[in-house]
């Protein structure tokens, strides 16, 4: 890609180049036959030239085109999802239901222990609850985040008791 696109802005150039000495030699009146540049310009090597830059510029497509279609068979494109796909995809959502599952179990059962021993875990029983409401494949990261974050928080030793007369 890279060569042909050299070859192109080289012919691109010197077409430019040979075509503003051309009007130059014009301009300045120079003799037709006795002049070197300006005695070989004529309508047949002008559009020589001019044939030679739209094939090198429709090559340059085509070949990117060519090379595109090679990686499409390598890793062809994808329209539809296969039922199997489907069926991989239902299992693997129903799995990572399961883990936030079991990730709620578990710190549930972390705030109840921290509850029988005194500790007021009220406020991370609400975030857990809320957690488990977004246990959707959407939102899945995020209950894990929150679960894990209310694990962390959770008092596991000494701390302020919840007084009796609640």
């Amino acid at each position: 890609m890279g060569l042909l696109k050299f070859i192109g802005m080289v012919a691109v150039a010197g077409a430019g180049v040979y075509l503003a000495a051309v009007a130059v030699l014009k301009f300045l009146n120079f003799d037709t036959e006795t002049e070197g540049l300006y005695k070989f310009v004529s309508p047949r090597r002008l559009l020589g030239v001019a044939a030679a830059l739209l094939l090198v510029s429709a090559l340059v497509p085509l070949i990117r085109g060519a090379k595109s279609l090679g990686s499409q068979e390598k890793h062809p494109i994808i329209l539809r999802p296969s039922p199997q796909g489907n069926a991989i995809l239902q299992e693997i959502d129903r799995r990572q239901s399961q883990e936030v599952l079991a990730l709620y179990e578990q710190v549930s059962a972390q705030l109840e222990a921290a509850k029988m021993k005194g500790f007021d875990v009220r406020e991370l029983e609400t975030k857990a609850e809320v957690a488990l409401t977004l246990n959707v494949s959407e939102q899945r990261r995020r209950a894990v985040d929150i679960l894990q974050r209310v694990q962390v928080l959770i008092p596991q030793g000494a701390g302020p008791r919840v007084s009796e007369s609640r």
